[in-house]
C-alpha cells in the first residue's frame, strides 16, 4: 500500500486526506510528511442549463429503502484512499441492510485531472441503473485509467468498458457529455464547498462528519451508535421517515446540515448559480486546526499502567493520557500547555504519557525505546526534556549522550535498548493507540474523551472542569475514579466478532500445519495494490516469528470481479498452479509482476517448474472452470465482494490498521 501523504501548513480548500489501508489520517495539527503537492480548489462550472434536471437526480444509494440512518460519502474516483474506503461502505450496508442507507456524492479534486470525467461517467451509468457496476469498475481499474493522458482518452476508455457491464454505448456517450451530467457533479462539488469539506474521502454518519483518524472501525462505531439511537426513536413512536433527519439534526455541528445532507437541498454553486440565501446556509465545518472545535462526547477505553510515566495524583478524578512522538513539533508545543494545566489542578488532574512513534520520523522509535529504558531507571522525565529540546538533531549517538547525561549507565542502557521487553512495551502503546483511534500525534484523552492536536489552555480548562463535574456524578463513591468513568467506553476492533467457516479447498497452505494463527486472503493478482497486499500476507508465513509472536499459516483464494477477464485469467492460473504443484511459486511470481497475457501465464508456469503444455491445457479445462465457480460461490457466501479481503482465524479484518508487514504483525499478535 502506498505511504500516507499528509498536507502541511494551513489546509487548502481541497486537500487529499490520507488513510492507512482504509482511512487513517493525521489532523492538520498533527505531525506529518512534507511531500504533498500544492493543491487548488476544483473549478468545475455549474451550468445553468440542465441544472434543474440534474438536481432532481437523487444521489445513488445502497442499502435500506426506508433507513434509520443515512451515511453520506463524498468521493473522488481518482483518489486512492477513496478506493480503500469503498469496501467499508459495502460492509456498512451488509451489517445493517434494513437500517442504513449509504449515499454517494461527488467531490472531484482539482489535482486529479480525470476525476471529474470519472464522476460524470458514474452519473451517466446511474441514468441507466448501473451506477454500482461503473463505481466498482472505476475503483478496481483506477491504476490503469489514471495513467491515461487526457479526458478524451479517458472517455474513449470508459465508453468501451461501460459496454462490458451492460450499458448502451450510444446513450452512455451522450449522457457522459451532457451539460446536465456535469451539473450533477458540480452540484455535489458545490455542496461539499458549502459544507467546508477539506477533501476526500469524507463520510457523514447522519449529520456528523466522521473523524478519519478513527479509521473504518471508527466509522462502524458511529453507525452502530446511530442505528441504536434510531431504533430507540422508533420504539418511542417516532415515524420511521422522520428518524434520519432527526438524527442528522441532533448530531450535526449545525442543525441546518440535515437539510443539505438528508433533504438534499441545493447548495450555493460557483459562477453565480442559484442557491439558498447566505442566512440559510449552514456554517462550514470547523477545520482541524481551528480553535474552539468541539470535543467528541464518546469515551474511549484508554487503560493506564501503574508504572506509566505520570504526573499528578494516581487517583485524580481527571486523567489525561497523551500519545506523543518525541520528534513531533506539535507535541512539543502542547506539552507546556499541559504543564500549566497540571499547575491549575494540582490535586484533581494527572497526566500519563504513552509513546506513539510515527514511521516518517526516523528517530522517533529509537527515542521511544530510550525513554522506556529511562523509565525503568526513574529517569523518564529528565531524558524526555533533553530529547524534546534536541528533537531536530536526534541521532543514535545524541540519544546515547543524553542518556549518559541523566546518569544512565552506558552498558546497561545499550543492553536495555536491545531487550525484547523494551520493544514490547513500546509496541503495546502503539497497539493501544490503534485500538482507540490515535493515528497522529499529539492525541490527548481526557477521561477517555479524544482531543486531537494541540489545543489552547482555555479549551482544556473548560474540558477538565466539565470532567470534574462528570467524575463527581459517576465516581463519587469510588477510591479510583478512572475505571468507573471509563465503564462502557469504546475501543476499536479491526476484526469482526463473528467467526466465518472457511472452505479451504483449492487453497494450499503456506506455513506450519499447527500454526496458531491462520490467515485466508481473497485476492486478485491482476490488481497491483492487491498484489502488494498478497506479498505482505504471504511473507508472514515464510518469515521467522519475532519473540512472542505466533507462527502463521496462510491460504490464498482467488477473487474475480464480475466481468474482469484479467482477474479471471489470474484466478485460473493460480488454481492451475495448485493442480500442478507449483501454487506458491507461481503465486509469488505473479504477485511481483502480474498475470499478463495467457501466454505470459503459461511462460510463468514454466519458469517455476510446471510443464507449459500442462498449464495451457489446465487453463481451459472444465475442472478449472468448476474451481473458479466454487471460489465465486464461496466468496458470495462469505460476503466477500472485493479484493483484498483478509480473514484472521475466521474473523474478517476491516483493514483499518493497514496491510503493511508491521501492521499485519501487530494484528496477528492480538488475534483472538
Amino acid at each position: 500500500m502506498a505511504p500516507i501523504t499528509v498536507l502541511t501548513g494551513r489546509l487548502p480548500a481541497r486537500a487529499l486526506l490520507g488513510t492507512a489501508a482504509l482511512a487513517a489520517l493525521l489532523s492538520v495539527t498533527a505531525c506529518r510528511d512534507t511531500s504533498a503537492p500544492p493543491v487548488t480548489r476544483s473549478t468545475t462550472a455549474l451550468p445553468k442549463d440542465g441544472l434543474e434536471g440534474a438536481l432532481a437526480l437523487p444521489p445513488p444509494a445502497l442499502g435500506a429503502k426506508a433507513p434509520l440512518v443515512v451515511v453520506t460519502l463524498f468521493t473522488d474516483f481518482q483518489c486512492p484512499y477513496c478506493r480503500e474506503m469503498a469496501p467499508a461502505m459495502h460492509r456498512v450496508v451488509e451489517t445493517w441492510p434494513d437500517a442504513v442507507q449509504v449515499q454517494f456524492r461527488h467531490l472531484p479534486l482539482s489535482f486529479h485531472p480525470l476525476a471529474e470525467a470519472a464522476a460524470r461517467a458514474s452519473v451517466a451509468a446511474q441514468l441507466q441503473g448501473r451506477f454500482q457496476a461503473v463505481h466498482d469498475l472505476l475503483f478496481h481499474r483506477q491504476a490503469e485509467w489514471s495513467e491515461l493522458p487526457d479526458v478524451a482518452a479517458f472517455e474513449g476508455w470508459v465508453v468501451g468498458e461501460a459496454t462490458r457491464v451492460g450499458l448502451d454505448a450510444a446513450r452512455f456517450t451522450a449522457d457522459l457529455r451532457a451539460p446536465a451530467t456535469a451539473a450533477r457533479v458540480a452540484a455535489d462539488d458545490a455542496k461539499a464547498q458549502g459544507l467546508g469539506l477539506p477533501g476526500t474521502p469524507a463520510v457523514f454518519v447522519g449529520g456528523r462528519l466522521a473523524e478519519a483518524s478513527g479509521g473504518v472501525s471508527g466509522i462502524l462505531t458511529l453507525v452502530r451508535q446511530a442505528v441504536a439511537r434510531g431504533q430507540r426513536d422508533l420504539a418511542q413512536g417516532v415515524p420511521r421517515a422522520e428518524i434520519p433527519r432527526r438524527s442528522a439534526a441532533t448530531e450535526a455541528t449545525d442543525p441546518r446540515l440535515a437539510g443539505w445532507l438528508i433533504d438534499d437541498r441545493p447548495a450555493d454553486g460557483p459562477d453565480g448559480a442559484d442557491g439558498p440565501d447566505e442566512g440559510e446556509r449552514p456554517q462550514p465545518l470547523p477545520r482541524s486546526g481551528d480553535a474552539g472545535r468541539a470535543v467528541p462526547q464518546e469515551r474511549w477505553e484508554v487503560p493506564v499502567r501503574a508504572d506509566d510515566p505520570a504526573r499528578g495524583p494516581a487517583r485524580a478524578p481527571v486523567t489525561l493520557v497523551l500519545f506523543e512522538d518525541i520528534q513531533c513539533p506539535f507535541c512539543a508545543d502542547l506539552f507546556p500547555t499541559l504543564e500549566r494545566l497540571l499547575e491549575r489542578y494540582p490535586d484533581t488532574a494527572r497526566l500519563v504519557v504513552k509513546s506513539l512513534p510515527l514511521p516518517f520520523h526516523a528517530q522517533a522509535r529509537p527515542a521511544a525505546l530510550a525513554l522506556e529504558c529511562a523509565r525503568q531507571r526513574g529517569q523518564f522525565w529528565p531524558l524526555r526534556q533533553r530529547l524534546v529540546e534536541q528533537r531536530d538533531a536526534l541521532s543514535p549517538e545524541l540519544i546515547d549522550a543524553q542518556a549518559a547525561a541523566v546518569g544512565l549507565d552506558a552498558d546497561a542502557f545499550a543492553a536495555c535498548l536491545q531487550a525484547p521487553a523494551t520493544a514490547q512495551r513500546v509496541d503495546q502503546d502503539i497497539a493501544l493507540a490503534e485500538r482507540v483511534g490515535a493515528r497522529g500525534t499529539p492525541v490527548l484523552y481526557v477521561n477517555g474523551r479524544k482531543v486531537a492536536g494541540s489545543r489552547p489552555l482555555p479549551e482544556l480548562v473548560a474540558l477538565v472542569d466539565a470532567e470534574l463535574e462528570h467524575a463527581r456524578a459517576v465516581a463519587r463513591d469510588t477510591l479510583d475514579p478512572y475505571p468507573a468513568i471509563l465503564a462502557g467506553a469504546a475501543a476499536l476492533d479491526p476484526l469482526s466478532p463473528d467467526t466465518a467457516a472457511l472452505d479451504l479447498a483449492d487453497a494450499p497452505r503456506r506455513g506450519p500445519t499447527d500454526a496458531p494463527v491462520r490467515l485466508v486472503l481473497w485476492n486478485d493478482l491482476a490488481c497491483e495494490p492487491c498484489r502488494q497486499v498478497g506479498r505482505a500476507v504471504a511473507g508472514l508465513a515464510t518469515a521467522a516469528p519475532a519473540p512472542g509472536e505466533p507462527a502463521v499459516a496462510v491460504h490464498v483464494r482467488p477473487f474475480v470481479p464480475a466481468g474482469d477477464a484479467a482477474a479471471e485469467l489470474a484466478a485460473r492460473g493460480l488454481l492451475c498452479g495448485g493442480r500442478l504443484a507449483v501454487f506458491w511459486a507461481l503465486h509469488d511470481l505473479l504477485s511481483r509482476r502480474g498475470p499478463g497475457s495467457r501466454q505470459d501465464l503459461i511462460d510463468a508456469a514454466g519458469a517455476v517448474g510446471a510443464a507449459p503444455d500442462a498449464m495451457a491445457a489446465c487453463l481451459d479445462d472444465e475442472t478449472t472452470s468448476a474451481a473458479v465457480a466454487r471460489a465465486a460461490a464461496e466468496a458470495r457466501r462469505l460476503g466477500v465482494d472485493r479484493a483484498p479481503t483478509l480473514f484472521v482465524d475466521g474473523h474478517r479484518y476491516d483493514g483499518s490498521l493497514g496491510f503493511g508487514p508491521r501492521s499485519l504483525r501487530r494484528l496477528i499478535r492480538t488475534a483472538p
